[in-house]
């Protein structure tokens, strides 16, 4: 169970909102998206959550295949399903990966 909290801690972290003032001095009011900027900081927001979600998923599952690994006792089916279980996370953390980089590609390719 600790070790739960400690691996969902990044993802609790980046959960906490912190008010902002805008220009009218009002603190946490959400304001309407009207320029090319506003979408691209709301595509970073929503890439930045999706990514931390499924990097602590994958974290998750890469545990659970070493547990899988390790209480195989040279079963061929519980190996194999470690194996593809590992592979899936793997592929997790590459999207996690690419949904991070993602706003920054298309504000580069974008101008």
């Amino acid at each position: 169970m600790i070790l739960m909290g400690l691996l969902l801690m990044p993802t609790i972290l980046l959960a906490a909102i912190i008010p902002t003032a805008t220009a009218t001095g009002t603190a946490g009011r959400a304001t309407p998206i009207t320029t090319l900027d506003d979408i691209l900081s709301l595509i970073g927001t929503v890439g930045d959550w999706i990514s931390a979600i499924v990097l602590a998923l994958a974290i998750i599952f890469i545990l659970v295949s070493a547990f899988q690994f390790l209480t195989a006792a040279g079963n061929p089916e519980k190996i194999s399903s470690a194996r593809n279980m590992l592979i899936y996370a793997l592929v997790a953390v590459a999207i996690a990966a690419v949904a991070w980089g993602l706003p920054d590609l298309v504000q580069s390719l974008i101008g």
